[in-house]
């Protein structure tokens, strides 16, 4: 999902429930009334949700996709250590061998989705 920051911030129930920009993460809006007040975009009856165009694939899939609280609480910590050099791991935590592992396949992780997004996409459907 760190490839499709935008997807992985929608829920599938948003989704369901409006109309949304898989790219942007954003709900659509139209303008209503005399006012021209910008309101959310429903999801007429009917209209299927993107969910065949969405990394998630599904609300299932996207349960077992989201990260635990403690997972998401290391992953922050990883973010704001990596923005300050390090100056943002507590002073208790700078000596944690676990967390020292988990950075380490954070940093491996972001390696591999850097060198993903440098190699050329092909389309293998036959449009």
């Amino acid at each position: 999902m760190v490839l499709h920051p935008a997807a992985a911030s929608l829920d599938c129930n948003d989704c369901a429930k409006w109309i949304v920009d898989l790219q942007t993460g954003h709900t659509q809006t139209v303008r209503v009334g005399p006012s021209r007040t910008e309101v959310a975009m429903a999801r007429p009856p009917g209209v299927p949700t993107p969910c065949a165009s969405c990394p998630k694939q599904n609300p299932e899939q996207a349960r077992r996709l989201k990260l635990s609280r403690k997972n998401e609480q290391t992953y922050q910590l990883w973010l704001r250590a990596r923005a300050t050099f390090g100056h943002a791991i507590p002073a208790h935590l700078k000596h944690d061998l676990l967390l020292a592992r988990n950075f380490a396949e954070l940093d491996q992780l972001h390696a591999a989705i850097d060198l993903a997004r440098q190699q050329p996409t092909f389309n293998t459907r036959n449009d």
